[in-house]
């Protein structure tokens, strides 16, 4: 149940979020307001995106719903990315939005009824304000890819994955040594250059929007 109004206009959501720098400190909708900049209250109310739906996905998952339902600058929906698949007989996508429960990856932990899930990674992320990335980090540049031209340009993204991207190593030195040998040269690989990026870097270079990492 959204704890909003029935029949709330964005307006009605400003002006909560502005009458709220008179209540106590504690107040939920006061923490907003002293963290939120005014910019984000403009756009309100704001589409949040989980890329990713697995054990770890669908627990943030948990959390971002009951949150955005608990703040009106987020919209009522959350929704996530969740590749299709089949399990025992029935599409993952239908068991998460009819019986609220991601039953292979969490089985026993209800969704709340906001999270809705949808197996088009790009329609997933359309008019979404904030991405918030939750693969596993070797499907981040293919992810990422798709997403170019889908998403909007003053969106955000928040990445909870585990890891980083190596560049180098081994098997990048055997390439230029090929490389090399194939140009008439020696080829020895006498240097490995190995580079180590953060998942954040590589969504903001490859999506050209703001990544935080939490």
């Amino acid at each position: 149940q959204s704890l909003r109004p029935a029949g709330a206009t964005i307006g009605d959501v400003r002006e909560e979020l502005a009458s709220t720098t008179q209540k106590s400190k504690t107040c939920p909708e006061a923490l907003v307001q002293r963290h939120v900049h005014p910019s984000w209250i403009e756009r309100a109310p704001l589409k949040v995106t989980i890329i990713g739906s697995g054990n770890w996905g669908s627990a943030i998952a948990t959390v971002i719903g009951q949150n955005t339902l608990k703040y009106p600058i987020f919209t009522d929906t959350t929704t996530m990315w969740v590749f299709e698949e089949e399990f025992e007989g029935r599409n993952l996508t239908s068991i998460i939005n009819n019986d609220h429960v991601n039953q292979k990856y969490l089985p026993g932990v209800e969704l709340p009824h906001s999270v809705r899930a949808e197996p088009s990674l790009e329609e997933a992320a359309r008019d979404a304000d904030i991405l918030v990335l939750v693969t596993p980090h070797q499907f981040v540049r293919g992810i990422c890819e798709r997403l170019k031209g889908h998403i909007k340009p003053d969106a955000v993204a928040v990445s909870l994955i585990k890891g980083f991207e190596v560049v180098g190593g081994p098997k990048h030195c055997e390439e230029d040594t090929n490389k090399v040998a194939a140009a008439g040269g020696q080829g020895p690989c006498n240097e490995m250059k190995t580079e180590i990026r953060l998942i954040s870097e590589v969504v903001n270079d490859i999506l050209n929007i703001p990544c935080a990492a939490l």
